[in-house]
């Protein structure tokens, strides 16, 4: 009995110790006299025992603010060594999860070229960089995403098509895709020409940024009728060999430079280079490495 009667008085003086100091200021419980007792009735058990042998049930101290981020936060999982834009190409067989093998590399972008038809055999007016032609590296598509119309010397109507070669877009890559949009003189409608094969719509995906160049104007009381190339970009992630573009108004007129959302002005970043392609009235640089 005396064992439970200690026990007892060991409980009231625990809580009567938590609710005086932690809730009521100036309470009139005894705790010094608990405390003899507790230490008269149970030798060797008082407060300076207890605070030497903590109860293993008790609560323990919250871990500071560092410590408590730390076991929540996931590991975190590094980027594999190939097979991604900007990474090497796996081996064997140059293989990309993501992109094409181009010069070594997995990219998303395989450059761009126009090609004149019409007119008697077709003609290379701008080769791609990386293949010295008019045609696309391996494993990349073509694009057409620009049809300008001109006239043959015999009278006849020929055009020049702008094909860019891209893959499929990967989520971290400069190159984000490119779109043709038209907006009707006279209903003011708008009108997907081009796709992004990125989103299957005219629109760039989420987070990129829109370099968007204003390529056949239309004479109307609608606000911006014509039509409009739409380049999406990354500028933050360097990684792709896209190194964004910049436009400017076709020889003689007054439209102002479209600048290049990876340096600001209508320039390549260092370490890059410019290829130049007509498309409607403006002059367009892709810049790539």
């Amino acid at each position: 009995m005396s064992l439970v009667r200690a026990a007892l008085r060991r409980t009231a003086w625990a809580l009567g110790l938590a609710f005086c100091s932690g809730f009521v200021h100036g309470c009139s419980l005894d705790l010094a006299a608990l405390q003899q007792e507790q230490d008269a009735g149970m030798p060797g058990q008082g407060l300076a025992a207890t605070r030497d042998k903590p109860d293993s049930g008790s609560l323990r101290a919250a871990p500071a603010a560092g410590q408590r981020d730390a076991a929540v936060m996931p590991p975190e999982v590094p980027e594999p060594a190939c097979g991604v834009v900007g990474r090497p190409c796996c081996q064997p067989g140059n293989v990309c999860d993501f992109g094409a093998c181009l010069r070594g590399l997995c990219s998303a972008y395989g450059g761009l070229y126009a090609q004149a038809e019409g007119c008697g055999p077709a003609v290379c007016a701008a080769r791609n960089g990386y293949t010295a032609g008019c045609s696309c590296p391996s494993g990349f598509d073509a694009v057409a995403a620009w049809q300008q119309p001109y006239a043959c010397a015999d009278g006849s109507a020929g055009e020049t098509g702008l094909v860019v070669c891209t893959t499929e877009v990967a989520s971290a890559s400069s190159w984000m895709g490119i779109w043709v949009q038209e907006r009707s003189p006279l209903d003011c409608s708008d009108a997907c020409l081009v796709p992004n094969s990125a989103s299957l719509e005219c629109s760039c995906p989420r987070g990129s940024d829109a370099l968007s160049v204003r390529v056949e104007d239309s004479t109307t009381s609608c606000p911006g009728a014509g039509k409009t190339l739409t380049l999406c970009l990354d500028a933050d992630d360097p990684r792709s060999n896209f190194h964004g573009a910049y436009a400017l108004g076709s020889p003689g007129s007054a439209r102002a430079c479209v600048a290049n959302p990876m340096t600001g002005a209508c320039s390549c970043p260092m370490g890059s280079s410019a290829q130049k392609v007509s498309v409607g009235m403006e002059q367009v640089y892709f810049c790539s490495q």
